[in-house]
C-alpha cells in the first residue's frame, strides 16, 4: 500500500511544480 501512496504523491507534486512554472511568467 505505501508503493503507491508514495507514486501518487509523486505525481501530485509535478503538477503542482507545472502550476507554479505557468503562473511565474
Amino acid at each position: 500500500m505505501p508503493n503507491p501512496v508514495k507514486r501518487h504523491s509523486r505525481t501530485r507534486r509535478n503538477t503542482r511544480r507545472a502550476h507554479d512554472f505557468l503562473t511565474q511568467p
